[in-house]
């Protein structure tokens, strides 16, 4: 499906359908808890995330590359505090149902 929707990507009237099916298949993998679905529309997440201004996909980002970097350097400190930026642009910006499937991805990888 990811490579359909890019093509149509450029024109005027499919250009933001890439975003939010990467934001909808996130949300679809930690529902049914696939992990591989998830990586999948992550891997595209990070490739939009330069040119979608969507405050859904800039939360997004920030969670998963705060995870990341957790994964790479176990510092418990900065993941906290990156998670607590999370937290607060999400209640800032009325995204409470991402904040409950992002907790929810994170006892799934646990």
């Amino acid at each position: 499906m990811l490579p359909l929707t890019e093509q149509y990507q450029g024109t005027i009237y499919f250009s933001q359908n890439i975003a939010a099916l990467v934001q909808n298949g996130i949300g679809l993998g930690i529902k049914r808890g696939d992990l591989e679905l998830i990586d999948v529309f992550k891997r595209e997440l990070y490739r939009i995330a330069d040119t979608d201004e969507s405050c859904t996909t800039f939360l997004l980002t920030k969670f998963f590359r705060a995870v990341d970097q957790l994964t790479l350097h176990h510092d418990d400190t900065l993941f906290a505090a990156e998670m607590l930026v999370c937290t607060q642009l999400a209640n800032l910006l009325k995204l409470q149902d991402w904040l409950t499937l992002l907790q929810d991805y994170l006892y799934l990888t646990r």
